[in-house]
C-alpha cells in the first residue's frame, strides 16, 4: 500500500473514475426534494440513500436511466481512446501532492528527544515535500516557497535531526537523499542508497546519528548510524554508515515515531501501533507492547510524561512509575465492519487515548485504554494529523485532529486523560495530513487533496491556503484536469455520502476509510451476502481490472461506481418530514430503505429494503413492528418496482 503497486493509475482512468462517480450523484435522490413534502407531514427515507419519501416518477426514472447509458457510452470512448501498456503512475496522475511539513526553529536546536517530531516547535520557516513532483521545498512564514531541490521521488518521508540536517525518503526510491538549509537556500548533503527494490515510507531521526526507515513494500524497518561530519562521504554524495539493522516489523508501515526510550511504528495493514524498546545505540530491541486494533490505524502521537500513581478517574496502572508513555490514536472504529445492514456498518472515525508505565527493562509494557470518542459525530472523517501535546503534570493535554475527508479541526482537550475530553471544532480544508506550528501560534498543514499549504491562526476566521506548485511552468498541479480533482473529493471526502450519520452500526465514512489512499486496508470482512467472506480491493487501476468487485460482477466502471456509491449512502432511517424539511426519526430500526409509501391512514408504510432479501415490506407506525409483503425472486426486485400503491 502507498508504493507502486497501490498508486499506478492512469491520468485516463483517474478522470474516468471522477467522471462516473461524480454522476452517480446526479442519479441518487437529493435532499432539495424535502421541500416537496406534504403539509401534513410524510415519512421520509433520511441518510444518504433518500431523504424523503416522494416516489421517482417516471421521467425522473428515465433520465436516471438516460444519464448511466450516457456514462456506460462515455467509458467505452475512454477506453477506445486509452493506452493500457503505458500508464501513468499515480503519484504523478493526482497534482503536486503536498504531503509533509516540518517547523525549522531558529538557531541551535535542542536536544530534547521527547518525541521525534518538530511540529510542536515554534517556527518561522518550514520544510516541506512535495509527493507528486518529487522535490524538498523551504517555506518562509508565509508558506511561499523560498527554494526547492530534487527529492526522492514520491516522498513520503521527512525528518529533521538535531543538527538541522533535512533527510527525504520516497516510496518509489531506494535512496534516502540529506540536505542542508543555507540562507534562502537548500542544497543537497549526501544520500544513503538502501538497496534495488528498496522504498522508504517515513523516517525518523533518533539520538546519536541514528535515522530509522519504515520500508514502503517490505515489512522491516532499517536503522542506520551515520558516521559524524558532512566530510563522512564515500564515492560521490555517498554517505558513510557506521552500522545498519533491519528489523522484521510487520506489513504495511506508515509511520515510524522515536519517544523516549522507545520506537513506535504504525502497521496499517496489521491494523497495529508496535512499541519496541530501543538500545543504547539506538537499534530497536524487542517488542514491549503492541495496540492491536480490528480495523487500520491512520494517525497516532504519542508523548513520555511523568509518571501517576492513581486518581479516581481510573487511571491507576501507572502506579509507582517514573515516567509513562501517553499514546492518542486515530483510526476505523474497533469493531468488525458489518456489510449485514445492507451498507457499511460500524466504520466510524474514532479517537483512542492509552497510558503505559514504562517498566525498566525488559519487563513489557501494559497498556490501558482510558477512553474512546467518536469522532464521525463530530464531523471528523479519516483523521490523517493527530498533534498531541500535554501539561506539565502528564495528567492531562490537548490534540489537534484534522480529518481528511472532513472540513472540521478539533482541538481535543483532556483535564484528566482517562476523563471524556472537551472538543472545539473549527473550519478547516479537507485533505490535511502534516501539521507544524509557527511561532505566532498559527498552525500550518500541508494538504495534498487540494494541492496547497494550509495556515490556521489562533482566533482567525478563515483558514489562509497557499497553493503549492512543481518545479516548471506554471507547476504540475495547475494543469490537473477537473475531473481527476473532482474525482479526488468524491473519493476522499464526505462528499460520496454527505448525508449519512453516525449512530449505532450507521456510520459517516469515506472511500479512504476502507481504502486508504486508493488501497486496501488488510480486512477481510463478512459481504452481507450469505457466508460468503471478501478481503479490501485496491481502487486504484481499476480500468484495467474487470470483474471489479467479485461479489457481484460489475461488467464496467458505470454500473459498479453506481452501485457502491448507492450501497455506501443505503443504510437510513424512516423519519417525518415537514414542510420545512425539519426531520423527527421513527423508531424503526436502520435499513437499505427505498422508495416508501405511506398508507392513506398515516399508520403504515409499504417500503423496499434491499437487504432484506430485496423485498416489499409493512412498517407498522402505531406498534413499531416490521413484516415482509412480497416474495420477489430477483435480488435486484424491489429496486425495479417503483410503481406499488396502497388503495
Amino acid at each position: 500500500m502507498g508504493g507502486a503497486a497501490m498508486r499506478r493509475v492512469g491520468r485516463a482512468a483517474a478522470a474516468l473514475t471522477a467522471a462516473l462517480v461524480a454522476a452517480t450523484i446526479a442519479l441518487a435522490p437529493g435532499p432539495w426534494r424535502s421541500a416537496q413534502a406534504r403539509s401534513t407531514g410524510r415519512i421520509a427515507s433520511a441518510g444518504a440513500r433518500r431523504l424523503v419519501g416522494a416516489p421517482a416518477t417516471r421521467a425522473e426514472e428515465a433520465s436516471r436511466a438516460r444519464a448511466l447509458e450516457q456514462l456506460h457510452a462515455h467509458e467505452e470512448q475512454i477506453r477506445a481512446a486509452t493506452d493500457f501498456r503505458r500508464p501513468i503512475a499515480g503519484d504523478r496522475a493526482t497534482g503536486v501532492d503536498p504531503f509533509l511539513v516540518r517547523g525549522l526553529a531558529d538557531g541551535p536546536r535542542a536536544a530534547d528527544r521527547a518525541a521525534d517530531r518538530f511540529v510542536d516547535r515554534a517556527a518561522d520557516r518550514f520544510v516541506g515535500v512535495l509527493r507528486g513532483s518529487s522535490e524538498v521545498v523551504l517555506l518562509d512564514g508565509d508558506l511561499r516557497t523560498i527554494a526547492r531541490a530534487p527529492a526522492p521521488r514520491a516522498p513520503t518521508g521527512l525528518t529533521v535531526d538535531d543538527g538541522g540536517a533535512i533527510f527525504v525518503a520516497g516510496e518509489l526510491s531506494s535512496e534516502i537523499a540529506r540536505y542542508r538549509v543555507a540562507a534562502d537556500g537548500i542544497v543537497a548533503a549526501g544520500r544513503i542508497d538502501l538497496g534495488p527494490g528498496r522504498g522508504v515510507r517515513d523516517l525518523a531521526a533518533g539520538p546519536g546519528g541514528v535515522l530509522y526507515a519504515a520500508e514502503a513494500r517490505g515489512s522491516r524497518l532499517v536503522t542506520l548510524r551515520l558516521r559524524g561530519g558532512d566530510s563522512a562521504r564515500g564515492a560521490g554524495d555517498a554517505l558513510l554508515v557506521a552500522a545498519r539493522d533491519e528489523t522484521p516489523i510487520g506489513r504495511g508501515a506508515t509511520r515510524v515515531m522515536r519517544v523516549g526510550p522507545l520506537l513506535l511504528v504504525n502497521c496499517l495493514l496489521e491494523h497495529a501501533v508496535r512499541i519496541l524498546r530501543a538500545g543504547s545505540d539506538g537499534r530497536p530491541g524487542a517488542e514491549v507492547a503492541r495496540i492491536q486494533h480490528d480495523g487500520p490505524i491512520w494517525a497516532f502521537d504519542a508523548a513520555i510524561v511523568p509518571g501517576q500513581k492513581g486518581d479516581s478517574t481510573g487511571s491507576a496502572g501507572s502506579a509507582g512509575s517514573a515516567e509513562d508513555l501517553i499514546l492518542v490514536t486515530a483510526g476505523v472504529e474497533d469493531h468488525p465492519l458489518d456489510r449485514t445492514i445492507g451498507s457499511f456498518g460500524y466504520i466510524d472515525s474514532y479517537l483512542t487515548v492509552y497510558r503505559a508505565a514504562l517498566a525498566p527493562a525488559p519487563a513489557p509494557l501494559r497498556p490501558q485504554r482510558l477512553g474512546v470518542t467518536n469522532l464521525s459525530e463530530r464531523g471528523i472523517v479519516t483523521p490523517k494529523v493527530v498533534s498531541l501535546t500535554v501539561d506539565s503534570s502528564g495528567g492531562g493535554g490537548r490534540a489537534w485532529v484534522s480529518g481528511y475527508g472532513s472540513e472540521q479541526l478539533a482541538s481535543v482537550v483532556w483535564r484528566r486523560f482517562a476523563e471524556p475530553p472537551a472538543i472545539d471544532l473549527a473550519p478547516l480544508p479537507p485533505g490535511t495530513t502534516s501539521l507544524a506550528r509557527r511561532r505566532d501560534g498559527a498552525l500550518v498543514f500541508a494538504d495534498p487533496l487540494l494541492d496547497a499549504w494550509v495556515a490556521r491562526a489562533p482566533g482567525a476566521g478563515a483558514p489562509i491556503t497557499v497553493t503549492a506548485a512543481g518545479a516548471g511552468a506554471g507547476g504540475e498541479a495547475a494543469g490537473r484536469p477537473p475531473a481527476v480533482r473532482l474525482g479526488e473529493a468524491l473519493f476522499f471526502t464526505t462528499v460520496m455520502a454527505p448525508w449519512n450519520r453516525a449512530d449505532g452500526a450507521t456510520s459517516r465514512f469515506t472511500c479512504e476509510t476502507c481504502h486508504f489512499e486508493g488501497g486496501i486496508d488488510g480486512r477481510t470482512h463478512h459481504t452481507g451476502r450469505g457466508d460468503v467472506r471478501a478481503t479490501t480491493k485496491p481502487l486504484r487501476g481499476l480500468l484495467a481490472n474487470r470483474p471489479y468487485f467479485s461479489r457481484a460482477l460489475d461488467p464496467d466502471m458505470a454500473t459498479m461506481v453506481n452501485n457502491e456509491f448507492r450501497v455506501a449512502g443505503a443504510s437510513s432511517k424512516l423519519v417525518w418530514v415537514d414542510r420545512k424539511g425539519n426531520e423527527q426519526p421513527l423508531p424503526a430500526d436502520p435499513h437499505a430503505y427505498r422508495n416508501p409509501r405511506l398508507s392513506p391512514d398515516g399508520d403504515r408504510v409499504a417500503v423496499g429494503i434491499d437487504e432484506l432479501g430485496g423485498q416489499i415490506w409493512i412498517y407498522d407506525i402505531v406498534r413499531d413492528s416490521l413484516s415482509r409483503l412480497t416474495v420477489l425472486t430477483r435480488p435486484d426486485a424491489v429496486s425495479r418496482v417503483s410503481g406499488y400503491f396502497w388503495s
